[in-house]
């Protein structure tokens, strides 16, 4: 887990160095957030055998909501 975790605490820093995401992300914090996300949603919907379509939707929704709120933007960065 710490490799993988390495790995995109790493990626992010590139996408903060190119201007992609906030200056102000903690990536590691960002790192385990959508780690945790996915992995509760793998449980839940594993657990109550939810089907494809509803499991497709809610990975969008918890990358959406991941990519909205570490994303730059000129009002947050400036």
């Amino acid at each position: 887990m710490e490799q993988r975790k390495a790995r995109l605490v790493a990626r992010l820093k590139q996408a903060q160095e190119l201007g992609l995401v906030r200056k102000d992300v903690d990536l590691s914090a960002a790192s385990d957030l959508i780690r945790d996300s996915i992995h509760s949603a793998i449980l839940r919907h594993t657990a109550y055998n939810t089907d494809a379509e509803a499991i497709e939707s809610h990975l969008r929704g918890v990358t959406d909501i991941y990519y909205h709120g570490i994303k730059a933007n000129d009002e947050r960065d400036d």
